[in-house]
């Protein structure tokens, strides 16, 4: 969009409407908010800037009294939370063959009252509506000069059709007010009562491209001197009316080089807001990134609480399981086996030095008969009748089984040995 803003460029739907919700909205830099008590909320509260798509989509199709409520379908959306009846003024861009043109609403906070000291004339005097369309509204009205409902224009170069574009606006306040009010009072917006205003003595453009910035420059001037008493102070009354403003010099508002120069302003404007926004944008990067830091360690640590419990439920079941196994294996066996088993238990070898003593001298025993003091014969006999000569003797007629038995011996010896 920043191309657009080159000399001999047209401004396109985007800068316009940037430039309006700027204008209304930004008390920073906003030249209606600069030096002056008047805030974006205060002014929210009494102006309403439609989107430049607003007109375009309720012209879509050409406005009758038999489509009008057609048209207002088109746009009913855009006021589904906006009651511009309590509205001081509403702004409305036109962009209709490459041109752009400023309509104004002004006053429909009044259009409430018309209605009803309408309704109420009516009732007095037992008139229909059609009937009472010229009827004084402000007869009873106790103000000497109130605030006047009417539809500004302002156009450039004069290329619009003024009327198309008030007929338009006129249908579509009309449905409003029925779809809002519930009240049908389409007379009243066919009388004088709420006039267009189109010839005021605006500054006029002089070229083929500035158009777009002229609306711009109209609307902030109009604002300010409406809120901000900046030079005269412009009031759209029944009497300014009446009197054409013939005391407000409107043409005085700026000249050709003003609007020049607020091609560059518009462009310094959106570059600085872009430099904010990426600051702004990096900022919010950087949040982010510490913010998923300290997310990804509360995760971790987390699931190492989560394993480390895991792993506690998980010994705990085994030595459960295992104590259980063992009771109920304890359980299963007859009383009787339980002491069998624990008397059957093999002690451990007696391998100590006095065991060890004990058998060296068992093995170096004297059995001679002199020793013993016994014959030989009866030494000789009470050794072949022993158990062990028995059993030798068996050995020695049978060498395997002896064989076998000898290292059967030695593996007993060496298994108590150990």
């Amino acid at each position: 969009d920043l191309c657009r803003l080159e000399d001999t460029e047209f401004l396109n739907d985007n800068l316009v409407d940037f430039y309006l919700k700027f204008l209304t909205t930004d008390a920073s830099r906003s030249p209606l908010f600069r030096d002056n008590p008047l805030t974006p909320e205060a002014l929210k509260s009494q102006v309403h800037v439609f989107s430049s798509h607003f007109f375009t989509k309720l012209t879509e199709i050409k406005i009758t009294t038999r489509t009008f409520q057609e048209a207002h379908k088109r746009v009913e959306r855009w006021t589904r939370r906006l009651d511009i009846f309590k509205l001081k003024f509403i702004m409305v861009p036109v962009v209709q063959q490459l041109h752009w043109s400023l309509a104004v609403i002004c006053h429909p906070d009044r259009i409430v009252d018309m209605c009803e000291t309408h309704i109420n004339h009516v009732k007095k005097k037992g008139t229909t509506a059609d009937d009472a369309v010229d009827i004084d509204v402000d007869d009873e009205d106790e103000e000497i000069d109130p605030e006047q409902p009417c539809v500004v224009f302002m156009d450039s170069l004069k290329m619009h059709k003024e009327n198309e574009v008030f007929k338009a606006i006129k249908a579509w306040l009309c449905e409003e007010y029925r779809k809002k009010k519930g009240k049908d009072i389409q007379c009243l917006f066919e009388t004088k009562k709420i006039p267009l205003i189109a010839d005021l003595k605006l500054p006029r453009q002089k070229n083929g491209w500035d158009c777009g910035l002229f609306v711009l420059r109209y609307a902030r001037e109009l604002l300010s001197s409406l809120f901000l008493g900046d030079g005269p102070q412009l009031r759209i009354s029944a009497k300014a009316h009446s009197e054409r403003f013939a005391h407000f010099d409107f043409a005085s508002w700026f000249r050709q080089a003003d609007i020049t120069r607020m091609r560059k302003e518009v462009k310094v404007l959106i570059k600085s807001l872009r430099e904010e926004h990426d600051w702004f944008a990096q900022l919010d990067q950087a949040k982010q990134a510490k913010e998923f830091v300290v997310e990804e360690n509360d995760k971790i640590q987390h699931a190492d609480e989560k394993d480390i419990e895991l792993d506690n439920n998980a010994i705990t079941s085994n030595e459960d399981v295992s104590s259980s196994k063992e009771e109920s294996t304890t359980a299963s066996l007859p009383q009787d086996t339980i002491t069998k088993n624990k008397t059957s238990v093999p002690q451990k070898a007696d391998v100590s030095e006095d065991a060890i003593h004990r058998m060296d001298a068992d093995e170096d025993q004297d059995l001679s008969p002199a020793a013993t003091g016994r014959s030989p014969d009866s030494v000789m006999n009470e050794v072949d009748d022993s158990p062990h000569t028995r059993k030798r003797s068996r050995e020695e007629s049978n060498p395997t089984n002896h064989e076998e038995h000898h290292n059967d011996h030695l593996s007993r010896r060496l298994r108590s040995s150990h």
